[in-house]
Order: C-alpha cells, then structure tokens, then sequence
C-alpha cells in the first residue's frame, strides 16, 4: 500500500465512523472519559487521533491499529510529535 495523500479517503471515514459506532473509552492521552455526545469542535469531543503522526510515518495513514479514542483538544494540542508511554491506569486511588 502506497503513501496516501488525502485526510478523509473513504477507508479514513471508515475507521472513524467504525469507532464512533464502538464508543471506545478512555481517551488516549489523558486517561479521562470521551463525550460521544459533544458536538464536533467541544473539547471533550470524539476524535480519531493518530498514535504515531501522519508526517513522520505516511505509511501508517489508513491502518486502523495506528487509530486511538482521543479528545478534540487532546489531539490538537498534541502537535507533530510522538506520545511518550504513560504510566498505565493506577490500581487505586490513594
């Protein structure tokens, strides 16, 4: 598969909409709950965010496993860089 050139390819719109349908929790990169409800452009909005960006790695543009739940304001503020590996979820708190 070739380097894709479009952001919204009908297999992109697919594997948003297929985890729109899903509801998948929690967002990626803060650990707090998605609104499924929220209009598009709120910040605790669904977005499809990239795991690995689009700039630095073109061939992963149309692969879903590259897909995670994230806020609209998570995924904006992300920029073009690489998420460092969190902690995990905490067994309890303290």
């Amino acid at each position: 598969m070739g380097a894709v050139q479009g952001r919204n390819t009908r297999r992109i719109q697919g594997i948003k909409a297929n985890m729109r349908a899903r509801r998948l929790q929690p967002c990626r990169r803060c650990g707090q709950q998605i609104d499924y409800d929220a209009l598009p452009g709120e910040p605790n909005a669904f977005n499809a965010g990239h795991i690995k960006p689009w700039s630095l790695y073109p061939e992963l543009r149309e692969d879903p496993g590259n897909y995670a739940p994230e806020h609209e304001s998570c995924n904006k503020s992300a920029g073009n860089r690489d998420v460092k590996p969190g902690l995990g979820l905490r067994s309890r708190q303290w």
